[in-house]
């Protein structure tokens, strides 16, 4: 059986673990996509991870011929909206409908305690310290170039049970001029 395009279809695929390519915002396939110019971001389209756990993405990183400096940085966001107008009833990569995903060792934060009443009847105390800290959108990287037309191929894991909808966003970080290209393939397991 043939697996179909998570992007196109907007489903799972029919076997967890196989492998597809993903399509960019207008349905045209993420293979081999120069970067856009200007720092601009190049978006996936939106596809489906409902009743998935994990979603598995291999990213295939080509740096350009006349640059030693070329890297891709890459935004995960997901989304539960029901009844978007995009593909499948997928949000529109527009809609306010996309929230970023946290890294999950972004554990860093400062001791603090909590102020203010916690409510009559509330059985807790606002002792002792508590961790605090920022939850920042979760943005990585991929490795960088070092020589002219390097190849870049990096696999990440990222948990999704919970979320019905990923948008993937790339872009090309140092070199404007000489921008790479970049492909995604992806997997789901349930």
């Amino acid at each position: 059986m043939t697996a179909p395009k998570i992007g196109n279809q907007n489903s799972i695929t029919p076997d967890p673990g196989v492998e597809v390519a993903l399509t960019d915002k207008d349905g045209a396939a993420f293979n081999a996509s120069a970067l856009p110019a200007s720092a601009a971001w190049l978006y996936t389209e939106g596809f489906s991870v409902a009743c998935a756990r994990l979603l598995v993405l291999n990213f295939f990183y080509n740096a350009h011929a006349s640059t030693t400096t070329g890297q891709a940085k890459v935004r995960i966001l997901v989304s539960n909206s029901v009844g978007g107008t995009g593909p499948n009833g997928s949000p529109l990569f527009s809609a306010d409908e996309w929230f970023e995903v946290p890294l999950p060792n972004d554990l860093n934060g400062t001791a603090a305690a909590l102020t203010g009443a916690l409510g009559t009847g509330f059985d807790a105390s606002a002792g002792p310290l508590r961790n605090v800290r920022t939850i920042l959108g979760g943005t990585f990287l991929l490795p960088a170039a070092v020589a002219n037309s390097d190849k870049i191929r990096q696999s990440v894991t990222i948990k999704v049970d919970g979320y019905r909808w990923v948008l993937i966003a790339v872009q090309e970080l140092v070199d404007q001029t000489n921008r790479g290209t970049v492909s995604i393939m992806a997997s789901l397991t349930a």
